[in-house]
């Protein structure tokens, strides 16, 4: 009679006429593999799981519990029961748990969590022979981590900290709780593998730890604890107990990552313009300016992945190219000022110096141009964009530089126009070539 009781709670129908008695319908749930034969005796009660209190029978075998049927006699359900009547009474078994069961923390558990308001117990050690302790970077993940916390018994209120649905958690023998924090300041991302990794076992996370979270594990006591993370198919790992590196990419931790409030470049020279024995020769001074915006430093970077092995990546943004070469003149026939149309290529123009003297050319084969067909000059200063008029320069130099110098040799090619005649021109004194300081 139970049987789909939970998916249809009023049973099987019994309709009457009006002014008949009603029908008895005797509900029995007996547990698996009891039968009434086997039931030794039942015990009248009622039901008290609503406020009807249907009369009830209750099945018991040796001394226990086994079933129950409704009274077919009784006024009130006439030996019907609902789904609690029928069910409930299953939570007064002997099997059922009479206390709580206790977590217990085995080795293999580890996990990315939110650690609340909690503080680490042990700060990472900044004094230390290392470049940057407790540091981890890579081209799409810069965390750092501030401390951690071990302990052998986990709290209810610490339980999700540690990665636990639930506490408390006590530990097993010879084991600890560790528990480490991520700074709030950085960045992650998904597609970044981790893993933790304690002794000789690695436990994959789902994701690498934001800033702000936690990194949770079970490790023997005193054993070390690492976050191994990949990114770019390249593989690093920090100790989570006292943030020391294990494989490690030097480049991200032995200088900034970037610099600014860099000088401006800004030089006059003379070139003289000339069209052919029926003109004479016209000197006139021209000015090269740009700002130099910021420099980046990295091992990798998004248009040309990683650096060559021992070497970083310095991208240098260079702005506002300008020049008064190309400003405006009398057109009459005895005009005799002539127009200097420009051009300058990237890897002539810029080096980065390093080391000893050293110059790294820039990658790249892009060039500057200013002439009197396309770029509009500013009537006030004379002065015109370059096209373009900004560049990002890469380098690639040894990942030990932490100063080096953006050269600036301005030179190229020069056109000279008149009102009535096209020519050359050539330098007498360049622009002086200038140093720009880069320190990271």
């Amino acid at each position: 009679m139970a049987e789909g009781r939970i998916s249809d709670i009023w049973g099987e129908r019994t309709p009457f006429g009006a002014g008949e008695e009603w029908p008895a319908r005797v509900d029995t749930h007996l547990v698996d593999g009891v039968d009434e034969s086997r039931v030794d005796r039942w015990v009248r009660g009622a039901c008290l799981l609503c406020s009807n209190g249907c009369g009830v029978e209750v099945a018991v075998a040796d001394g226990r519990i086994v079933g129950i049927r409704g009274r077919a006699e009784d006024r009130i359900n006439h030996g019907r029961l609902g789904p609690k009547g029928l069910y409930g009474w299953q939570g007064q078994q002997r099997e059922r748990l009479t206390a709580p069961l206790i977590r217990r923390g085995v080795l293999g558990h580890a996990a990315v969590t939110h650690v609340g308001g909690m503080e680490p117990q042990n700060e990472v050690d900044t004094d230390t022979d290392i470049d940057e302790p407790g540091a981890l970077r890579s081209p799409h993940l810069d965390l750092q981590l501030t401390g951690h916390t071990v302990t052998d018994e986990v709290t209810a209120k610490q339980a999700t900290a540690f990665g636990y649905a639930g506490g408390p958690v006590e530990i097993t023998e010879g084991n600890e709780f560790v528990l480490a924090f991520m700074a709030q300041d950085g960045t992650s991302s998904d597609g970044v593998e981790a893993s933790v990794r304690v002794e000789d076992e690695t436990i994959e996370l789902d994701r690498a730890p934001a800033p702000g979270e936690g990194v949770a594990a079970v490790a023997p006591e005193g054993a070390d604890v690492w976050l191994d993370v990949t990114d770019e198919g390249e593989t690093q790992s920090l100790n989570l107990r006292d943030g020391t590196r294990g494989d490690s990419i030097d480049g991200y931790y032995n200088a900034k990552s970037s610099a600014s409030d860099l000088d401006d470049y800004e030089e006059k020279g003379q070139a003289t313009a000339q069209a052919g024995e029926e003109f004479r020769p016209e000197t006139r001074s021209v000015t090269l300016s740009m700002t130099v915006q910021e420099a980046q430093r990295s091992p990798w970077i998004e248009d040309r992945g990683w650096a060559d092995d021992g070497n970083v990546w310095v991208v240098v943004e260079v702005g506002d190219i300008m020049t008064d070469s190309v400003w405006g003149f009398d057109t009459d026939e005895d005009s005799h000022e002539p127009i200097i149309n420009w051009k300058l290529d990237i890897d002539e123009l810029f080096a980065l110096m390093h080391g000893d003297g050293k110059a790294a050319e820039p990658y790249g084969d892009a060039t500057l141009t200013a002439d009197d067909s396309r770029n509009p000059i500013d009537a006030e200063s004379g002065d015109m964009e370059f096209d373009p008029s900004n560049a990002t320069l890469v380098f690639q130099v040894p990942d030990d530089t932490v100063d080096a110098q953006l050269r600036i040799t301005p030179e190229g090619t020069l056109e000279a126009k008149w009102a009535d005649a096209t020519g050359s021109s050539y330098w007498n004194d360049p622009p002086a070539e200038g140093d720009i300081d880069i320190g990271f």
